[in-house]
């Protein structure tokens, strides 16, 4: 039974809206250098050396990169499942698992600090993991809290290619460096 998972497309709205910014910065400075060099030229003849249009364009550059990776990104399958194993599209690189190589797939729930690119969906106060081991390739780990279908769908469907997955819930273990000072109470002045 083959399936497809992929991360929820608001995990990559901050990251398109923040590459508006540098389009939008470096369209506005173009069209203002445009217009200085129109004026310089009429009034004095020469105008002003097109050298000083690469900071505008590459800002264009950039910020149309990083929107067009982030866009491919969002409509990119991440966890692929067939007869032939299971095929993980992690960032740039892909890895492909045969079901026989597998040797254990750990489900765990952790406590961690907040990143800023999931400030637009902070509806769990965990973070999903899903850890890999294998024969040939080692061991990759997943984060999978915002995985489109659930967290609940993806392991049932896995539980019925890989019937040993280890579930480990660390959400009630306190990680003393992420929250110092946590039971302590404040020291009296």
């Amino acid at each position: 039974m083959p399936f497809t998972y992929k991360n929820q497309a608001s995990l990559y709205h901050p990251i398109i809206i923040i590459s508006i910014f540098p389009i939008a910065f470096g369209l506005c400075g173009f069209v203002l250098f445009r217009i200085l060099h129109s004026f310089m030229n009429l009034t004095t003849g020469s105008g002003i050396s097109p050298i000083f249009t690469l900071p505008w364009l590459s800002s264009i550059i950039l910020g149309t990169t990083v929107l067009f990776s982030a866009l491919s990104f969002r409509k990119r399958t991440f966890i692929n499942g067939n007869a032939d194993g299971l095929t993980i599209y992690k960032g740039w690189k892909s890895y492909h698992f045969p079901w026989n190589t597998i040797q254990s797939i750990t489900y765990q729930k952790k406590m961690e600090r907040t990143l800023f690119r999931y400030m637009d969906c902070l509806d769990k106060a965990y973070y999903e993991y899903l850890l890999i081991d294998s024969d040939g390739q080692g061991s990759i780990s997943l984060e999978i809290t915002y995985i489109e279908g659930g967290t609940d769908n993806l392991l049932q469907v896995l539980g019925s290619q890989f019937k040993n997955i280890k579930i480990e819930d660390k959400t009630q273990e306190l990680d003393k460096t992420s929250f110092p000072n946590y039971d302590t109470k404040p020291p009296i002045s």
